[in-house]
């Protein structure tokens, strides 16, 4: 087991709690997008759980063993991290967009 020093914990630490965070806030911002596209709230919240854990299966099939056999995993999931915003922000430009 590789030991870190106390300052790297607490700034992994940090950077996941931030990760948790804006999952939280995207989440809420898929939920009420999808609010108005449903028409309601059940089926919006079934929707954004529904892509939620197909993401997190099709990612742990696509990715899983890649990511294991990595020198560097960390690297892996900042990637990953950097991916997912960048989608987002695509997203909710296009919605923007569509809008007017």
């Amino acid at each position: 087991m590789v030991k870190f020093p106390k300052g790297v914990l607490v700034a992994l630490a940090g950077i996941i709690f931030v990760s948790g965070f804006c999952s939280l806030a995207y989440q809420v911002v898929w939920l009420r997008e999808f609010r108005l596209i449903f028409g309601g709230a059940a089926p919006a919240a079934s929707a954004v759980l529904a892509v939620f854990m197909g993401g997190l299966g099709l990612g742990g099939l696509i990715l899983g063993k890649r990511v294991e056999a990595a020198v560097h995993p960390g690297r892996w999931y900042a990637g990953i991290e950097a991916a997912i915003t960048l989608a987002h922000g695509g997203f909710l430009h296009g919605v923007m967009v569509l809008r007017g």
